[in-house]
């Protein structure tokens, strides 16, 4: 069930993301999977889902949040969390889902919630990546909310989201 996938974040600026390379292998000699691979494997469900541009610009910023130490500040992960975020209503911003998760049920009330909250939300094609951009081992889903110190990141990926048409329900 587990599969390795190749857009993992690196913390060594030796090491790139597969979003840069084209094959080869991973340090473990394992093929690595395209950005159109991980697209193929997404659910049918997962839209919009961000163009390659932009999953490496909320990757950087998540990574940039982390780095930086406010990430609790302002980035909030997980199912409960996102949804309390959701429900309450306590700050802007908008969210990042994983589009291969399986079953996308874990998933699929979310969007909903932030339509009817007009908070912008995006997919990304690997739950992997999106894990180990923000740190940590496992998770689905991402609220990303401002922070002065990570604002030219957090303002370009905003306004690519918004400017992204939302599928027709």
């Amino acid at each position: 069930m587990a599969r390795d996938s190749t857009m993992e974040v690196e913390e060594s600026s030796a090491n790139t993301s597969a979003l840069n390379q084209t094959g080869g292998g991973d340090e473990n000699g394992e093929p690595q999977m395209t950005y159109e691979e991980l697209v193929s494997l997404c659910a049918p469900i997962a839209k919009p889902m961000a163009s390659r541009r932009l999953t490496k610009q909320i990757y950087k910023l998540l990574r940039k949040v982390q780095e930086g130490g406010i990430r609790k500040d302002c980035c909030f992960y997980g199912n409960k969390a996102v949804m309390k975020h959701l429900r309450h209503g306590v700050k802007k911003g908008f969210v990042v889902l994983a589009g291969d998760v399986s079953p996308i049920d874990l998933l699929s009330h979310i969007p909903v919630f932030a339509e009817e909250k007009d908070i912008p939300y995006v997919f990304v094609p690997s739950q992997d990546d999106l894990a180990s951009a923000v740190g940590t081992n496992a998770t689905m889903c991402v609220f990303v909310s401002y922070h002065e110190n990570v604002a030219k990141y957090y303002n370009s990926c905003l306004e690519e989201i918004t400017s992204m048409p939302m599928p027709v329900s």
